[in-house]
Parts: C-alpha cells; sequence; structure tokens
C-alpha cells in the first residue's frame, strides 16, 4: 500500500505544490510513489496505514516499537507510538550471558501509518518536492547519463537514486523527526 493508493497524495496536490503543470499524469503518480519509497527508506519506517505482522525487538522496558506510526489497532495495549505486552516468540532461538537473553523478539499485529487525514503537511510537502525534483532529474533521452552540445555538457543524476538533499536542498532536516530511531 502506498499513500498515493490511499488518496493521502494526489496529481492535483502535486500539481498545487510545485506549480508544474507539464508533466504527465503517468510520470507523476511513478514520482510520487518513487519519492515515497525514498523518504521511507532515510526515515526508516513505512508511512501508509496498513495492516501489517511483523516481528520487533522487546526492547527493555517490555515496549515494542512498530515501523509505522501512528497505530490505530493492535492485538497489544497501544502506548503512543509503542506497544505493551508482547510475548518473546519461542520458536526463536534464545542466547543467554549473564543476565541477558538474547534476542527478545515478539510477533505482532497492528494497523499503522498515515492515511489521507493524518498525513503531516511536512512530508506530503517532501514527498510532491522530491517527486518534482526526479521528475527534472530524468533525462529527456532513456538511459542517458549525460549529454553534450558544444562547450555545455550535463550529467543527469541516477533515477531513483541519489542523496535527498543533492535533490532537494534542506530535504533531510525538513523530515528529520519522522525518522524511525528504534531500528
Amino acid at each position: 500500500m502506498t499513500l498515493y493508493a490511499l488518496g493521502a497524495t494526489t496529481i492535483a496536490g502535486y500539481r498545487l505544490r510545485t506549480g508544474d503543470v507539464t508533466a504527465d499524469d503517468v510520470a507523476v503518480s511513478g514520482a510520487l510513489v518513487d519519492a515515497e519509497r525514498s523518504l521511507e527508506e532515510t526515515l526508516r519506517r513505512r508511512l501508509a496505514s496498513e495492516s501489517r505482522t511483523d516481528a520487533f525487538t522487546i526492547q527493555a522496558d517490555g515496549r515494542i516499537y512498530p515501523d509505522a506510526w501512528p497505530i490505530t489497532t493492535a492485538d497489544l495495549t497501544i502506548y503512543g507510538r509503542a506497544l505493551l505486552g508482547g510475548t518473546p516468540d519461542l520458536e526463536e532461538w534464545v542466547g543467554w550471558t549473564g543476565s541477558t537473553c538474547y534476542p527478545h523478539k515478539a510477533t505482532v499485529t497492528w494497523t499503522g501509518g498515515f492515511d489521507d487525514d493524518t498525513l503531516p503537511i511536512t512530508l506530503r510537502n517532501a514527498i510532491y518536492d522530491l517527486a518534482r525534483a526526479r521528475l527534472t532529474l530524468v533525462p529527456s533521452i532513456p538511459g542517458a547519463t549525460s549529454a553534450s552540445v558544444g562547450d555545455v555538457s550535463v550529467t543527469y543524476a541516477e533515477p531513483g537514486g541519489g542523496d535527498l538533499d543533492a535533490a532537494v536542498p534542506g530535504l533531510t532536516a525538513r523530515i528529520a523527526k519522522y525518522a524511525n530511531r528504534f531500528v
């Protein structure tokens, strides 16, 4: 599931934010999904609201921090950004060193992430800005990495890759507060 599929990011929203009215709708929708994936990789979290089942480390205080929030439903007690009450998976190997037992993992089912109503404007605008940058950085000749005319040459960034701040200066700082710190 993506924010675009949920309607949290839209082509109309992209056009309003960026002023780009010439890009093809298919290219814009692809760029929006690509930009969302890039933000997810940078933030180390999933953004779109969806029901999920996954295994996570149980922290020393008993909390489990899923990689998609805000959490709306769970099979455990929701405690802000964390879940409480998880029991370690028994089929997992457990090693003892002194008084510490490794690893402490629990499989949980929860629904978490953003939808159209909860997606922060900062993240929405970051997706739009990155999508715009990705659309303008893609070479017009498929497969071209550079072009030269006379004394002028340009080297294109790799589509879908590269540093976020190289594409949109200051973007990493804008989205930093949404990063997953419990990896």
